[in-house]
């Protein structure tokens, strides 16, 4: 028997493998009752590989290449995998996969036979449910045609106008498939069930809204709705005033379809906390992957680093897994969360942003990663270079405008740092912690000290582990004099973190704007920061009077 090469039609189809079936379409091993049996992610991408090269020999190094792409593992690594997979398969195992001595393993010819594939599986009304994302990974959301509690026509006018803004502002995001504003108007007055709106429009989240207008005033009310269970997941309320309503609408625009965004990202992957997606759905195992990421603990860094793992084992296509991947190991790399990644592993947290960019040019996540690698290597111009297509392509996205913030602060411009950062705050309410800390930055490098305590501060009410904002407030409590407080602060700091160092802390930080800088080092070395031994903070320091 002849299997096609990987990425073919045949992975839609199902294989008997003696009395076990391999699901090449759902990436399962299934025993006769149709459970799926478990298997690690790396074997059962190897058994992939050989039942996609049955009655071939496959070499070590091709499985190696396939199953641990841009990762240095030992062989030790491929042949615990194969035991996995021969102790899966029971007695039979061993027979059906040969070890060919010195070169690799083979999966016999005689043992697959092709089954029927399974039709798809249908909802209670007999139609297809509507995913959370498209095949790219985007969120799918619709804008409604927006009502007015008054009902005046002028008001009506006012309200479609400004939901077509919101759909149009929404499709500016590389990370959103938004619905066709006519499509949704079109929908408007039918009598149709929400699960049915959805599926009309193709949108698993669907944006409702109500417009009021009060003088010079203008009141929104904004719902985001899951249209498969009807679930309200985020709701908020907007005034804006002002003599033109034109300006109004479109500021007003600008502003909740950032929050969209926003909420759309982080509800829908924290629905993945909540509701473990079943084997084989990589969409929202990446995404649970980056839900736990975001939560900047040991315990859910490594939970998301096996996720996002397993995913990219599943799909190595899948370029939003990558991304997700190469996020989580960023963070750890720059936190010291975990304690297992540290600037030795900066080339792979570079390598899977790579990989996910030669998949889709357009990740957005993966475009920021890599931007933040830049600027931990001082390569501070394509840092820029990148968070600004970034930033292009999702303008609402407040982590992609924080990445930019620190990339013009670590090119020595602080003006357009601070206004960069004062746009990213309007993105989100509450803004991020992250986000908060990088305002407090831009404030910091313009001298503007009272003000990035402030932002210090609202970061740590935020997220109170967060020690990046908690050495900047003890940076600046020094500045303004307030000595024994900094000290405090850089102690807590290092209760916290206890490698931490000064160069930890202005990592992807330059010295283009020296004297303030050199004043930053001075600081941090008073408050009672160490400094790495031999570094050009520790040969400044020998240098300064």
């Amino acid at each position: 028997m002849t299997m096609p090469s990987s990425g073919s039609a045949a992975e839609t189809t199902k294989l008997k493998l003696g009395d076990f079936v391999v699901d090449l379409g759902a990436q399962l091993l299934c025993d006769t009752s149709g459970a799926a049996v478990a298997l690690r992610p790396q074997a059962w991408a190897v058994l992939r590989h050989l039942v996609l090269h049955v009655g071939q020999l496959v070499t070590k190094e091709a499985l190696l290449e396939s199953v641990w792409p841009h990762v240095v593992v030992t062989d030790g690594s491929l042949v615990q995998a194969i035991s996995d997979v021969r102790y899966a398969l029971g007695e039979a195992g061993h027979r059906w996969i040969k070890t060919i001595p010195r070169r690799g393993y083979m999966l016999l010819a005689d043992a697959l036979k092709t089954l029927e594939s399974d039709p798809p599986r249908v909802g209670s009304e007999g139609e297809l449910p509507v995913p959370s994302q498209d095949t790219m990974g985007r969120w799918q959301v619709a804008v409604l045609a927006f009502g007015s509690a008054d009902g005046t026509a002028d008001d009506q006018a006012i309200a479609r106008t400004l939901a077509s803004e919101i759909s149009l502002e929404l499709a500016r995001s590389a990370e959103l498939r938004v619905a066709s504003h006519h499509a949704s108007v079109a929908l408007t007055g039918a009598d149709l069930a929400l699960p049915e709106v959805g599926r009309r429009l193709g949108s698993r989240y669907v944006v409702d809204g109500t417009v009021v207008r009060d003088g010079e005033a203008l009141h929104v009310g904004i719902q985001l709705v899951d249209s498969q269970s009807g679930h309200l997941m985020w709701a908020a309320r907007h005034t804006a005033t002002g003599s033109c309503i034109g300006r109004l609408r479109t500021d007003l625009a600008r502003r909740i379809a950032a929050e969209v965004l926003n909420k759309t990202i982080l509800i829908g992957a924290a629905v993945q906390l909540t509701s473990p997606p079943k084997v084989g759905d990589v969409y929202a195992m990446t995404e649970r992957g980056r839900a736990l990421a975001r939560r900047l603990s040991p315990d859910a860094i490594q939970q998301a680093r096996l996720v996002c793992g397993q995913a990219v084992a599943l799909d190595p296509g899948y370029a939003q897994a990558w991304a997700a991947l190469a996020g989580t190991n960023y963070v750890d790399l720059r936190l010291r969360i975990t304690g297992q990644w540290d600037d030795s592993r900066l080339g792979e947290c570079v390598a899977h942003a790579q990989r996910a960019l030669a998949l889709d040019p357009e990740c957005v996540q993966a475009l920021g990663v890599l931007g933040s690698c830049c600027r931990l290597r001082g390569e501070f111009d394509q840092a820029l270079a990148l968070a600004e297509r970034a930033s292009s392509l999702s303008p609402a996205n407040a982590d992609n405008v924080a990445g930019h913030v620190l990339a013009l602060i670590g090119l020595g411009l602080p003006e357009p740092a601070l206004s960069t950062a004062k746009a990213a705050l309007q993105l989100d309410s509450p803004p991020l912690a992250w986000v908060q800390w990088s305002y407090a930055q831009a404030l910091w490098v313009n001298e503007r000290l009272a003000d990035a305590l402030h932002a210090s501060d609202e970061a740590l009410a935020v997220m109170p582990h967060f020690w990046l904002a908690r050495t900047t407030r003890a940076g600046l409590l020094a500045q303004m004099g307030r000595v024994e407080e900094a000290r405090r602060e850089a102690l807590r700091a290092r209760e916290q973190l206890p490698d931490l160092t000064i160069e930890l802390i202005e990592l992807g930080l330059s010295d283009r704007l020296p004297v303030l800088y050199e004043r930053r080092w001075r600081l941090y070395d008073a408050v009672g920061f160490p400094s790495a031994t031999g570094s050009r903070w520790a040969r400044g320091r020998r240098e300064c009077p």
